[in-house]
């Protein structure tokens, strides 16, 4: 383990793990992004519809009365 960590910490391997370059990554990142608005939407969109299904489901489960149907409970 220790020899694996030296190889990879060694001055050669340092340039791409040096803090100045992760803007440049970002910056590539952002770039790719916002080349397909459309798929950054839909991804959104599914996002909130999942999250609204998961909190419609759990406010069915939470109104199931003892037999399992909706309605008063107790």
């Amino acid at each position: 383990m220790a020899d694996y960590m030296r190889r990879h910490w060694e001055a050669e391997a340092l340039p791409e793990g040096v803090p100045i370059n992760v803007g440049e990554a970002f910056m590539q990142m952002t770039a790719q992004m916002m080349a397909d608005l459309a798929h950054i939407a839909q991804s959104n969109l599914n996002l909130w519809r999942n999250y609204l299904t998961l909190w419609n489901n759990s406010a069915q489960r939470s109104m199931r009365g003892p037999g399992g149907q909706i309605g008063t409970v107790g």
